[in-house]
């Protein structure tokens, strides 16, 4: 059937993907073309016309894609301001995450990725030892019952900003305070990096 045949992607994929990114750069090239692209391949998997196989065969692409992005760029000044980002255990969805991670970088900030599945208490340890100037994660996953619990406990002892992105069900059922600010795209993180960067700039 139709999942078989389609399941490899097009042996053109990387120069499509490298034409994309000199017509419109990095950045919009993600958001542009790979999220839509994500958010089909999604659509096809709720619709059995996908296999979960290929979900995870095509994010783990784009995956590899963003890291090496990142690896490419400059290392950040030592004065920079810092950033740690990090998942809820048992959220898998990184694509954000790491692009996130790549604006970051890209704008000069010193970035602590912490990525999946760590635990709270060492999330807090690092928060301590690095003091960064803003703290991330994302919420994609729907498991609203977890998700204040988890910032409670992050942000407890602590006053660092927490930025938060992810599905709207999530945003909406976090609990509102100071110390958190909500974001629901990439190019409004961006201008919250501005805005903070601008603060150490001599």
């Amino acid at each position: 059937n139709g999942i078989e045949s389609d399941f490899v992607i097009p042996p053109d994929f990387d120069n499509i993907f490298e034409r994309q990114v000199l017509r419109k750069g990095f950045l919009r090239t993600i958001t542009e073309v790979i999220y839509p692209f994500l958010q089909y391949v999604g659509v096809l998997w709720t619709t059995n016309k996908a296999m979960v196989a290929q979900e995870h065969y095509i994010s783990n692409l784009i995956r590899q894609k963003l890291i090496s992005a990142i690896e490419r760029l400059s290392i950040p000044s030592v004065d920079a301001p810092s950033i740690v980002l990090f998942l809820l255990e048992g959220e898998e969805h990184e694509i954000g995450l790491l692009l996130a991670t790549f604006i970051a970088k890209e704008k000069g900030w010193k970035v602590y990725y912490l990525g999946q599945g760590v635990p709270v208490v060492n999330i807090k340890k690092v928060i301590d030892i690095v003091e960064p100037s803003l703290i991330m994660s994302m919420f994609v996953t729907p498991k609203v019952n977890k998700i204040n619990n988890f910032i409670n406990q992050v942000t407890e002892g602590n006053e660092v900003p927490f930025v938060i992105s992810g599905s709207a069900e999530n945003l909406q059922a976090i609990t509102d305070c100071e110390q958190i600010l909500k974001i629901s795209s990439p190019f409004e993180f961006e201008a919250h990096l501005n805005r903070i960067q601008e603060e150490f700039i001599p």
